[in-house]
Order: C-alpha cells, then structure tokens, then sequence
C-alpha cells in the first residue's frame, strides 16, 4: 500500500486502490518540523560584561504544538595570551523569561614564543513546553565575562522546530474509506 500525508490528513490506499483515511488515536510518533532556520551571523558582543540585547529572535505564534525545540551555534573566541580565559553565557529565552542558559568556557593557548586565541564553536539546544495562546518572541543573547575587543560572542545559526504528536489506530475501526 502507499501512505501519503495531505491537507494534515495521512491517507493511504490498498493494493486495490481503495483510499483509507487514519483517523487519530494513541500517540505513536512524534513529529518534528523545522518552523525558522537563520543561519547569518549575529553581531558580534565585545568590550562588555553586561548581558546582550537579542541577537537572534524568532516570534513564534499561538500554537497547538506539543513541544518546541530550538537550537544554537554558537562562537565563542578569546585572542589573547596563553591562559586568559573568558566564559560565555547564552541565554535562550521565551517571551523574556530565560528557558535555558548555557555557558561555553575558552582558555586561550600558545605554544613557547607564540601567543595564540582561542576559538570555540558549539551547539546547544532547549525544550519548551508547547500549545502557546499568544504570540511571543524567542530570543538569544550572550554575555562575556572578560571586558575587551579581543574577546567575543556571537550566533553563528537559529533553528526552532515544532513537536507534534501523531497519532494513528490499528485495525478496520481506525481507517475510513475516501
């Protein structure tokens, strides 16, 4: 048989040709979409200790999702002598309330005679309860705790993705002919 999804229906049909709709029963699956994807640099944070304004923002609307994903690159660098090290918070927030923080360490190397930056590129996720009544804005931001130009933050890439719960039953009672 073939099964297709169309018009948030998930149709499929016999050998025969017969059509069957999956009506909705116990959760089997969930779901994932990807709803925003910017993967352009944000300006970079330098010469502060104080917390970013938003450097990446994505309004997501009301909503009936299970959950929402999101998802950032960062970069992090500190070009300074062998040992200086700097942390970098990041904060991805929901409607202004921080949802989750994550803080990347770098510690500048070198090697004798030679002073060398460090350069630090992860990724870091957080889960957000779903099924939001109004529109609000997720936002990330960073903060350093060294104060200079030769230490910086920035997003290298936003993602969100929705969580769905799908849903099909088992047997004759689950499938209606179209």
């Amino acid at each position: 048989g073939i099964v297709h999804i169309e018009a948030n229906k998930i149709l499929g049909a016999n050998s025969l040709g017969t059509g069957y709709e999956f009506k909705e029963s116990t959760a089997i699956a969930q779901i994932i979409s990807l709803l925003y994807n910017d993967e352009t640099d944000s300006s970079e944070v330098v010469s502060t200790t104080a917390e970013s304004a938003a450097l990446k923002t994505f309004s997501l609307v009301s909503n009936p999702f299970s959950k929402v994903i999101v998802e950032i690159i960062v970069q992090s660098r500190v070009e300074q002598s062998a040992n200086t090290k700097c942390d970098f918070t990041y904060r991805i927030k929901y409607g202004g309330v921080t949802q989750q923080t994550f803080v990347d360490r770098i510690i500048a190397l070198s090697t004798t005679g030679v002073v060398s930056g460090g350069r630090n590129t992860a990724t870091f996720s957080c889960v957000i309860n779903g099924k939001f009544p109004s529109t609000q804005d997720i936002t990330v931001t960073s903060q350093n705790s060294l104060s200079n130009a030769s230490t910086g933050s920035k997003i290298r890439a936003f993602r969100v993705y929705a969580v769905t719960n799908a849903s099909l039953m088992r047997g004759a009672n689950g499938l209606t002919p179209y």
